[in-house]
């Protein structure tokens, strides 16, 4: 009786945490990926190359970047990595410390997928977890291997909290997940990267409901992104997030943040063209005030000057913002080729 006792209290032991054998299609893989020279620890392009150089496909190239970066960095629960992240340094303080948030993981992942040559995405989104849905922002990757999009998530496969206990233990069941498997529990922000036709929204999330409730031309948007810049990657993914709902705080904030870096990219841009127009104007002052305002040189950079004062003007006027920091500098500058226009048409 009393070894049937200790089998009992062994099997409700286990079903509280479940455990991942070791996948053995990429044994030899992970055996190589485990760790890498030290030497080259702080260094994402030689990283990569030492991880991936042994193996031929890219899905086994995939897998020695997710198996490294899941199994030699730890989940920083001071989140003290949030003030490098701000900075940029997202990848150096990943590198240095050993350890980061869901941001540190993938922008990680990411970088070595590219210096191996491997398409990959940072997408970013929130979570179901135990049924409960977490409004929290978190990032995991997308990589295009064997001609289709999968997902990997390093930051969850590097280990999880249980009970309010963060186990560092290594879990094979997020990589290389379908995008229909991973929905359910991993909700992007901007439904391009649900990568499908047919995405769900928000409210479909909450629900449950992952048959997909939205319609989207997946190829073609997808196509369009890899060819958009900063800017109209910005505002075309902040409308499809805004089409998917804004159901929850986090996505909220994630759409307030792509505003602002909307309208912060457009005020640079304006500043650019009003700083063109000011030089151009100054030389057509110089050469007027010598008295060659009449010259073919005056002439066409008085057209130059007017072409560039009315470029800037409509980039100017185009900025809708509610940043009062913002909407003071457009005014200043509104004044300021207001002036130098009036001059140029005296």
């Amino acid at each position: 009786m009393r070894d049937i006792l200790r089998i009992i209290v062994l099997i409700i032991t286990l079903s509280g945490y479940s455990v991942n054998a070791q996948n053995s299609k990429y044994a030899s893989v992970d055996k190589h990926a485990i760790s890498v020279p030290k030497n080259i620890s702080n260094n994402p392009e030689l990283i990569s190359n030492y991880l991936t150089k042994p193996f031929n496909t890219d899905e086994q190239k995939v897998r020695a970047i997710f198996y490294w970066v899941a199994n030699n960095f730890k989940y920083d629960k001071t989140e003290q990595s949030s003030k490098y992240n701000q900075n940029g340094k997202s990848i150096e303080f990943m590198l240095k410390y050993g350890k980061g948030v869901c941001q540190n993981f993938s922008d990680l992942v990411n970088e070595l997928c590219k210096h191996a040559n491997i398409k990959s995405v940072i997408i970013g989104g929130y979570t179901q977890q135990l049924n409960k849905i977490i409004d929290k922002g978190h990032a995991w990757n997308g990589v295009f291997i064997n001609n289709k999009w999968l997902m990997i998530d390093a930051t969850w496969a590097a280990g999880r909290q249980i009970n309010g206990r963060y186990y560092n233990k290594f879990e094979d069941e997020f990589f290389l997940v379908e995008p229909s498997e991973f929905i359910i529990n991993h909700m992007p922000f901007d439904p391009l990267w649900q990568f499908s036709n047919n995405p769900i929204s928000h409210s479909d999330f909450y629900k449950s409901n992952f048959k997909g409730s939205m319609t989207l031309d997946f190829n073609k948007e997808l196509n369009n992104y890899f060819l958009q810049d900063d800017f109209q990657r910005m505002t075309s993914s902040l409308a499809r997030i805004k089409n998917c709902g804004l159901v929850n705080n986090t996505i909220k904030t994630e759409a307030e943040i792509l505003q602002r870096n909307i309208e912060t990219y457009e005020l640079n841009t304006a500043v650019e063209y009003v700083n063109q127009s000011v030089i151009s104007f100054n030389k057509w002052t110089e050469l007027y005030n010598q008295g060659k305002g009449d010259t073919e040189e005056a002439i066409k950079l008085k057209s130059t000057t007017q072409k560039q004062i009315d470029k800037s003007y409509l980039a100017l006027t185009n900025i809708k913002t509610t940043n009062k920091s913002y909407r003071s500098e457009i005014n200043k500058m509104v004044k300021a080729i207001k002036q130098m226009q009036e001059i140029l048409n005296q």
